[in-house]
């Protein structure tokens, strides 16, 4: 509970670092990648509820799980972004 704070720092220093390879990401690669971000914040919450409440559970993995497949799936649509014929204006 105390190291809350370095999930979102982190994810903010990597999406930065990426920004400063490829500078215009697409959309779905910065939804998945807060998503990412934001699971993962949610199940270190989670954790250290139960570990405040003197317990120990393994309900907590799914958020693990669910926040890498997401930081998984913004990394790869990276690489598969659709090209558009027509610029919006």
């Amino acid at each position: 509970m105390h190291y809350l704070f370095e999930v979102p720092l982190v994810g903010g220093i990597v999406l930065a670092l990426l920004l400063k390879i490829k500078p215009n990401l697409g959309r779905i690669s910065l939804n998945l990648w807060n998503s990412a971000v934001a699971v993962l914040t949610a199940g270190m919450l989670f954790r250290g509820i139960v570990n405040l409440s003197g317990r120990s559970t393994t309900l907590d993995q799914p958020y693990w799980y669910v926040g890498l497949a997401f930081a998984i799936l913004a990394i790869a649509s990276l690489f598969f972004h659709k090209k558009n014929s027509q610029e919006l204006a």
